[in-house]
């Protein structure tokens, strides 16, 4: 429902939750219209110029400013933010290539599919298979016979 249609809230001044929250962070404990500026490390605390100068002065770390700490931590953020990134493109690329040779691997094995049912059953390829074996030992003969001819050529041509 809307906060103008009820009638008990119809008047009520609405404000930004988010805009408050921060000006309620940045505002000074002790000066409530100072900005906070520095962060005192001896005492955990954030405090205004005022405050710095005041009742800070002798502490030992407070000389950095708190945009210098956000500025910091925005450069750590973003430099952290960026190394994930490489990481998660490097490991989306290698999906990527394990995804091409999965799809690889299938289109070898719907070929192979397509050959069993071109030219018969898996018992058609093993025959294929035995015959050419043997067609590459019969070769294997004579590619030995012609190296033993090539051999004999020079005590062929001695006598």
């Amino acid at each position: 429902m809307n906060h103008f249609v009820i009638k008990v809230s119809k008047h009520h001044t609405l404000c930004d939750i988010a805009d408050e929250l921060l000006k309620s962070l940045l505002a000074c404990p002790n000066h409530e219209k100072e900005e906070v500026a520095y962060l005192c490390k001896d005492h955990d605390m954030t405090c205004c110029n005022k405050c710095a100068m005041a009742d800070h002065r002798k502490c030992e770390e407070v000389k950095q400013k708190l945009l210098d700490i956000y500025a910091q931590l925005e450069n750590e953020v973003l430099s952290s933010i960026a190394d994930k990134k490489k990481v998660m493109g490097e490991k989306i690329e290698t999906n990527n290539d394990k995804a091409r040779q999965f799809l690889n691997d299938i289109k070898q094995q719907s070929t192979y599919i397509e050959l069993v049912e071109k030219f018969g059953t898996n018992e058609h390829v093993v025959l294929l298979q035995r015959r050419l074996e043997k067609n590459s030992v019969n070769w294997r003969k004579v590619e030995a016979n012609l190296a033993l001819n090539v051999l004999r050529i020079p005590l062929l041509i001695d006598c």
